[in-house]
């Protein structure tokens, strides 16, 4: 049965290639192009009759994120988990910047927040502390 439908498959991929090959030639190979067509489907029936092994399985895709993303992903979470925090306090910034993994439960560790162009540094301390985020704050 396997083999029925290797040849089956084979000659269909044949059919189809033979088909876009009568179309991009025209009219101008119409003769030449019936012979052209009938080695294909001729050379397809002969491989796959032969034993020729044609495997169509794609690879197997692992579907997790690599590490880094996940790294990356906790880093930008953190940045704007302390973006909102400051916005929602009314103070200044420039840019904020942080050094965060994922832990096994799923949560987010906060390393250090890095942050640029801060005008009123003991409140923006006083803001993260008060989340309740231990972590080190580097001004710029």
């Amino acid at each position: 049965m396997e083999g029925v439908r290797q040849v089956t498959v084979i000659f269909c991929g044949a059919a189809v290639m033979a088909a876009a090959l009568r179309l991009l030639c025209g009219n101008r190979l119409e003769k030449s192009g019936r012979y052209i067509i009938a080695l294909i489907m001729l050379s397809a029936i002969i491989t796959s009759v032969a034993g020729a092994r044609i495997n169509f399985s794609l690879p197997d895709i692992e579907a997790s994120a690599p590490a880094d993303a996940a790294v990356s992903l906790s880093e930008y979470q953190a940045e704007r988990l302390v973006e909102a925090l400051l916005k929602e306090n009314n103070v200044t910034y420039g840019k904020i910047m942080a050094i965060a993994t994922k832990s096994e439960g799923g949560g987010i560790i906060i390393n250090e927040i890095r942050i640029e162009g801060a005008g009123e540094k003991d409140k923006i301390l006083s803001v993260i502390r008060s989340a309740g985020i231990e972590c080190a704050v580097v001004f710029s």
